[in-house]
């Protein structure tokens, strides 16, 4: 196998108490080729999301980049990868309400099978805009994925995320406990 093309979509929606808490979409597509070397990749991604408490009203991004592949025997699978990315963001508030950016984007990820039905995941991005270091976004997601029956399983994930230039009245970070099913198809 010399490449893989796989795509997400989400769409997350939570009220409590009342109050509306979430309402955001997801949608990112991603192709990944081999080179010779089979652990060396070229990766090619689009994506875009909507956020209403980031006050994201649209955000659309494309980038490029290479991703390294470790196996480490039973221990499981990291990613390491480098590249960048270009995303254009029009945002509910008056001040300010579009941005473009060129940003990089480092990551690493990690995935394991403890088990025939349970699966646990890890993924860091650091995306620093490339003229401005300072301007950064930091993402990790920690996931346990465990299959109920056939398709269907229950997922538990915690996720963190640092924005230092937000939209104007967004806190710079945000921090999110989601139990959810998932059924692949």
């Amino acid at each position: 196998k010399t490449y893989v093309l796989w795509g997400d979509i989400a769409f997350s929606y939570a009220k409590a108490s009342g109050q509306t808490n979430t309402n955001k979409t997801y949608a990112h597509v991603r192709y990944i080729h081999t080179f010779y070397e089979k652990d060396l990749n070229a990766e090619a991604f689009v994506q875009s999301q909507t956020d209403k408490f980031t006050k994201i009203q649209k955000k659309i991004l494309a980038g490029l980049g290479l991703r390294y592949h470790a196996a480490m025997q039973s221990y499981g699978n990291i990613y390491l990868g480098f590249g960048g990315f270009a995303e254009h963001i029009d945002y509910t508030t008056n001040v300010d309400p579009t941005e473009n950016n060129v940003r990089l984007n480092i990551y690493i990820a990690y995935k394991n099978r403890l088990s025939k039905s349970t699966k646990i995941s890890y993924i860091g991005y650091y995306q620093p805009k490339a003229d401005l270091l300072s301007d950064y976004i930091l993402l990790n997601s920690a996931e346990l994925k465990v299959r109920i029956y056939k398709q269907l399983s229950i997922n538990f994930e915690i996720t963190y995320a640092r924005d230092t230039k937000p939209a104007i009245g967004v806190k710079k970070y945000d921090f999110s406990q989601t139990t959810s099913f998932v059924y692949d198809f």
